[in-house]
């Protein structure tokens, strides 16, 4: 969730290096034209209304003791903002350059079919996953099963300091209805246009 670093990026400590990885970065990062330029990546994103409500959850609704907490979606997009429109342009560029192997993945493409998606990105990886262990894995990271892990002790994310209650919220898709009204929606739609980028070509809900 940002901000994204451009720095230098981590060499691998002995434990990884035992698993034969050569190169590790960070999620949530501009394209790595240097270091993934070898690689398959997977570009997993998510509309900007819903990626506000989502952050704003996990970042300051759930952490009432945060000193500079934020009060609703719109202020975190607005903090936010450059940060998602640098990442998500670098992958569109990354993948019209032709350069390189990215697979681009909406969020809400992959809720709606998980199954499908999952086997898709697999074998995009070269894999041939049988439909059992599809299932499998689908069913063990539903939100549903998540929270029953969480209920049972299990931790999602140990570096989640100060959060009040369960890692995850609903993941619905178009949760950013309840949040902004028609007139924000053309505010944040002028104001992605200013960027070259169409928020009416996300699936909004």
């Amino acid at each position: 969730f940002g901000p994204y670093n451009n720095g230098s990026i981590a060499k691998p400590d002995e434990r990884i290096t035992q698993l034969g990885v050569k190169e590790i970065t960070r999620s949530h990062a501009v394209f790595q034209k240097v270091f993934w330029k070898n690689s398959k990546v997977l570009h997993l994103y998510r509309n900007p209304l819903d990626y506000s409500v989502s952050l704003y959850n996990y970042k300051h609704k759930k952490r009432p003791d945060l000193p500079d907490r934020l009060t609703s979606p719109s202020e975190v997009l607005e903090l936010k903002f450059d940060n998602y429109v640098a990442m998500y342009k670098s992958y569109v560029e990354a993948t019209r350059s032709g350069r390189y192997r990215i697979l681009r993945l909406a969020y809400e493409e992959l809720v709606r079919s998980p199954e499908f998606y999952l086997d898709a990105i697999l074998r995009w990886m070269g894999l041939e996953p049988s439909k059992y262990i599809i299932e499998r894995a689908v069913e063990s990271s539903s939100i549903k099963r998540t929270k029953e892990q969480e209920a049972e002790g299990s931790v999602v994310n140990p570096t989640a300091l100060g959060l009040k209650g369960s890692f995850i919220s609903s993941g619905v898709v178009g949760q950013w209805r309840s949040h902004y009204s028609d007139s924000d929606y053309r505010y944040w739609e002028e104001k992605f246009e200013s960027k070259g980028i169409n928020l009416n070509s996300f699936i909004l809900e």
